[in-house]
C-alpha cells in the first residue's frame, strides 16, 4: 500500500517534533509521505526545514487535494483557528499521529487530528477530543475526558480555554490545583491572575 501524503501547518518547534513522529511511525510501517511545512504567509520561516521544504499561505492546499493536514501549533486558540479555517475552504483530511514510544492503552480513543508525543502515557477508556496534543511525558489515567484542542503538558498549569456564552471570558479566569493527599483531587477557579493560594491544615 502506497504510504499517504502529510503537510504539517507548524514549522516551529511544535511542527518539527511532529516530523520525527512522522518518521518514527515509518520506521516501523512506511505510513506517510510527507510533502513539507506549511506556515502563514505573516511568518518567515528559512526554507528548507529538516531537509523539507516550506509552503507559503493556505492556498498551497489547493494543490494538495489528498494531503493529510497535521496542525502543530502549541497554543489551544491559534491551533482552533487554524482547524477552521482550513475546513471553512478545503475538504483535506485531519492526521491522528501517536509516536511509537507513547503508551496508548486499551479503549482509548483519539479525535481526528490529535497528536500524542513520545514518552506520553494514555491507560484505558479515556476519550480524547479532536485536535488535542499530548505532549512529550504528560499522562491521561483512567476514565479522563479531553475536550477538543486542548493542550496537555507536564509541569503546565491548567487554563480556561472557552466558555459558550462569552468569548472573552476565559482569559478573565485562572485556576490552581490543590494537592489534597492520596485519593483526592481539586482546584480553584478566580476571577483574577496574579494571586497565589495558600492552605491551611487544623487539627480536630
Amino acid at each position: 500500500m502506497a504510504p499517504k501524503e502529510i503537510v504539517i501547518f507548524g514549522a516551529g518547534g511544535m511542527g518539527r517534533e511532529v516530523r520525527q513522529i512522522i518518521e518514527r511511525i515509518n520506521l516501523q510501517q512506511r505510513v506517510w509521505r510527507c510533502l513539507g511545512f506549511l506556515v502563514d504567509e505573516r511568518f518567515r520561516v528559512p526554507e528548507p526545514v529538516h531537509d523539507l521544504p516550506v509552503l507559503t499561505g493556505l492556498d498551497a492546499l489547493g494543490g494538495l487535494p489528498g494531503a493529510a493536514v497535521a496542525v502543530a501549533v502549541g497554543d489551544p486558540a491559534a491551533r482552533r483557528e487554524i482547524v477552521e479555517r482550513i475546513r471553512l475552504r478545503f475538504e483535506n483530511p485531519f492526521a491522528t499521529l501517536v509516536d511509537p514510544r507513547a503508551t496508548c492503552g486499551d479503549y482509548v480513543r483519539l479525535g481526528p487530528g490529535t497528536v500524542v508525543a513520545p514518552g506520553a502515557v494514555i491507560t484505558t477508556d479515556v476519550v480524547i477530543g479532536d485536535h488535542v496534543i499530548i505532549n512529550v511525558g504528560a499522562s491521561v489515567s483512567h476514565d479522563a475526558r479531553l475536550a477538543s484542542y486542548v493542550t496537555l503538558a507536564p509541569g503546565e498549569r491548567a487554563e480556561l480555554l472557552r466558555t459558550r456564552w462569552d468569548e472573552g471570558e476565559a482569559g478573565r479566569w485562572s485556576l490552581r490545583s490543590l494537592d489534597l493527599g492520596a485519593a483526592y483531587a481539586g482546584a480553584v477557579a478566580l476571577e483574577a491572575h496574579d494571586w497565589s493560594l495558600s492552605c491551611w491544615e487544623f487539627a480536630a
